[in-house]
């Protein structure tokens, strides 16, 4: 919505908001009011709504026979939620997080990560750099998956390819990533984000995603040339 709050974390630039919700004109119960209802828009609204999105996770993965711990139930409504766009153009990961949470693509959630983002904070780039990190990936099936591994990124960020990789039942697969940064296509001081999503897909089909976000902290490169020392 045209209220909602933008990221970075303002500290440090690590990743916030982490996930959207609906917030906007949500018909509630009145506090204290019997049967008549309300509506109303803003975190409010949402935070309740994330909650119960995540309670019904964790009850879906009881039925499951799935015990997951409150990081796991976190992340795994991060890797299924969906992208938000307008107009064909999708919103920054600093806009809406790893997307709009999907309460039923969650419940059926066959992977997850032991971290809910790959967040590099403010980092120093004068040009280009190349930076790592390393996700485990947990099967929640007991059915082995065969799974690729794709990257969509804004223009300042790649990834180096990744082998797609197989995935046995309830096992753990440690994937290791490398973000190539590109600072040079930065054409304006206000531009500083790169971000984008690691995407897990099973043929075309998404499986998870886990949202990436680098802020650039541009340097200057300045060398002295025939310098004269007067004392």
């Amino acid at each position: 919505t045209d209220f909602s709050s933008k990221g970075p974390r303002s500290m440090d630039g690590y990743l916030k908001p982490e996930i959207s919700s609906p917030g906007s004109d949500i018909i509630s119960a009145a506090m204290g009011g019997g049967s008549r209802v309300v509506k109303m828009s803003g975190t409010s609204m949402a935070a309740p709504n994330a909650a119960g999105v995540v309670a019904l996770i964790k009850q879906s993965m009881k039925q499951r026979g799935l015990n997951l711990t409150a990081l796991e139930l976190k992340n795994v409504a991060m890797g299924t939620a969906k992208t938000i766009s307008e107009k064909g153009v999708r919103y920054a990961v600093t806009r809406q997080g790893s997307g709009r949470i999907q309460a039923d693509v969650a419940a059926e959630a066959q992977v997850v990560a032991n971290e809910p983002s790959i967040s590099f904070g403010e980092i120093s780039v004068e040009s280009k750099k190349s930076v790592r990190s390393k996700i485990e990936i947990k099967n929640l099936t007991k059915t082995d998956l065969n799974l690729s591994v794709v990257f969509e990124g804004n223009e300042f960020i790649t990834m180096t390819a990744v082998s797609a990789f197989n995935l046995k039942s309830e096992g753990t697969q440690a994937l290791n990533f490398v973000f190539n940064l590109d600072a040079t296509k930065m054409t304006t001081e206000t531009v500083r984000e790169m971000d984008g999503w690691v995407k897990l897909m099973n043929g075309t089909v998404e499986v998870y995603r886990i949202p990436v976000l680098a802020v650039a902290h541009k340097l200057a490169s300045i060398s002295a040339q025939d310098l004269v020392v007067m004392s």
